[in-house]
């Protein structure tokens, strides 16, 4: 798994990136080792054998305390089908987006030192996300390699991504107390 990223500071409430990531195997491949080249357009040299994918990112900060997250990781779509208009074709893709909210820091900035007490408030952080992978995402096979399936998306049994089978969802509620 080769995988490279490019992340853009844009001000201190937005951060924005691209990122993208190659699976291959059965063989040493210098190509990948190549800063910021595309591996979509690198894997067109070796045959278009191995597995690349395309991912997006993004935090905004509206406010002091307030954070919403996202990720956006397409293993395959079919772009002619899009193209054409006709969008009931194959996504491979997941997405992760969430939120994060400190009251402290809200209450804070809306009025600093008014509120000691909220240094020792009960709740520090309360974050939710929700995590989607549609059906065959980080499922490839090539058949060419023999036994080996070098293009799939985990190690061991264990997906590189999130913690989920493909064709399901989660939503995640996380708390820090004090």
């Amino acid at each position: 798994l080769h995988l490279h990223s490019l992340d853009f500071h844009l001000a201190p409430w937005l951060d924005l990136g691209i990122f993208e990531s190659v699976v291959y195997g059965g063989r040493f491949e210098l190509l990948y080792f190549i800063p910021m080249v595309a591996y979509f357009n690198s894997q067109g040299m070796t045959g278009f054998s191995d597995n690349s994918l395309v991912g997006l990112n993004g935090r905004v900060s509206p406010t002091p305390g307030l954070d919403l997250k996202g990720v956006l990781y397409v293993d395959d779509i079919s772009f002619n089908d899009m193209a054409s208009g006709n969008f009931d074709t194959k996504y491979k893709v997941a997405v992760q987006v969430g939120a994060s909210l400190s009251p402290a820091s809200i209450l804070d900035s809306v009025a600093p030192g008014a509120m000691p007490w909220v240094q020792r408030h009960f709740i520090r952080l309360v974050s939710v996300d929700y995590t989607a992978v549609t059906p065959y995402t980080f499922t490839h096979e090539n058949t060419a390699d023999g036994p080996y399936n070098w293009e799939s998306y985990t190690h061991a049994g264990q997906s590189f991504g999130p913690a989920l089978a493909p064709n399901s969802d989660r939503v995640a509620v996380r708390a820090l107390v004090r």
